[in-house]
């Protein structure tokens, strides 16, 4: 194992290299494609948490209007793209996800992912106000995770 001279690089380069070398290597691929998403996502949140920059806001900016590029119908990709990748991660990581079949039910061809906002009112947990939702491609969510990656490098350490 190789050591990381510069983690936040490294670490995405490598989830990227991950992805492009791994992902038609397993039978596992949209596990893997969730896992690389996740961890992808997850750079931009705590930059912008530590750093508020122009080009930061231009990045997520971007990767939104890339995703709506790419999505299927069926959507709610809200304006705010202030909570966007905030929303992805939430979606993967509290399990907002529903994957469906190809014809033959061999393969899986979309993805749903949404995020929820519970509402509590007192003492009760009302009805989830769904925040963000995207059906897409398994394709075009590999596309868009391998996007940001490329962007996150050469937006930031190029």
């Amino acid at each position: 194992m190789s050591e990381m001279k510069d983690f936040k690089k490294d670490f995405v380069y490598r989830t990227l290299e991950v992805l492009k070398k791994c992902y038609s290597e397993t039978e596992y691929e949209v596990t893997l494609l969730l896992n690389c998403l996740l961890a992808l996502v997850s750079f931009p949140i705590e930059q912008k948490q530590n750093e508020i920059s122009v080009e930061s806001e231009k990045f997520q900016n971007d990767c939104v209007k890339k995703l709506k590029e790419l999505k299927n119908e069926d959507n709610y990709i809200n304006n705010d793209e202030e909570h966007f990748f905030n929303n992805i991660r939430n979606s993967i990581a509290h399990i907002n996800i529903k994957l469906f079949p190809d014809e033959n039910k061999r393969r899986i061809e979309k993805v749903l992912l949404w995020n929820e906002e519970w509402i509590i009112d007192g003492k009760h947990r009302n009805k989830p106000k769904i925040t963000f939702r995207v059906n897409i491609s398994v394709e075009n969510l590999k596309f868009f995770a391998e996007y940001v990656a490329e962007e996150y490098i050469k937006r930031f350490f190029n």
